[in-house]
């Protein structure tokens, strides 16, 4: 009635779904996304990281009403890292420490020892690789028998992030077992942010307020 001409194709949103989750996927991986932390899958665009964002309808960013989990910063957060690659520790500590966390990084938890006492020192989370030095402990032994000590001498047990290139699925059921978040190499910061929001959630603070 109004002449429109009926269109020639009539593609499926169904039809697109892989391609749909390969761009969610990109924009996470660069920085302009990230999941929900309550479970749903939702995915949320970061609006902060587009400088133009609201041009289009004249809003202001600032203004407009934060998200419920906006709020959640590392900052003053004690993080321990341990990795027997040298280098991987100081990028790691760098990282950490550009979103505020006070850092503790060694290539073995005897090294961590010189600087600090891994049994009754105050952290709120353990990063710590799987593939440890070759013919001894894994992260995984290692990180139980830390927490382990920690409990004997009267502190909390730390909440543990495994990373590893190791995807067999005897890992990823011994994690999702012992509550461990599972995290694959190489490490992607924003992967690596979500996993230690949503684990901090989930354990109280050991961060003094006097000190942040």
């Amino acid at each position: 009635a109004v002449g429109v001409l009926a269109p020639t194709y009539e593609p499926r949103a169904t039809a697109s779904v892989p391609g749909m989750h390969e761009l969610i996927q990109l924009l996470v991986d660069r920085g302009h996304a990230y999941p929900a932390l309550d479970g749903s899958a939702d995915v949320y665009f970061d609006v902060r990281s587009w400088p133009e964002y609201g041009a289009l309808t004249r809003q202001s960013i600032d203004k407009m009403e934060p998200a419920a989990d906006a709020g959640r910063t590392l900052a003053g957060r004690r993080v321990w890292v341990v990795d027997n690659d040298r280098a991987i520790c100081s990028g790691m500590r760098t990282l950490l420490e550009q979103w505020g966390c006070r850092v503790a990084a060694a290539e073995s938890v005897q090294a961590l020892a010189e600087h600090l006492d891994p049994r009754r020192d105050p952290a709120d989370v353990l990063l710590m690789d799987y593939h440890l030095d070759p013919g001894g402990d894994n992260g995984m032994t290692v990180a139980d028998a830390l927490n382990r000590d920690r409990r004997r001498a009267g502190a909390e047990a730390l909440p543990v992030i495994m990373l590893t290139a190791d995807r067999g699925p005897y890992l990823k059921q011994r994690c999702a077992r012992d509550g461990h978040t599972l995290i694959y190499k190489p490490v992607k910061p924003m992967k690596l942010k979500l996993a230690l929001q949503h684990t901090l959630t989930r354990a109280p603070s050991t961060t003094d307020p006097a000190t942040k």
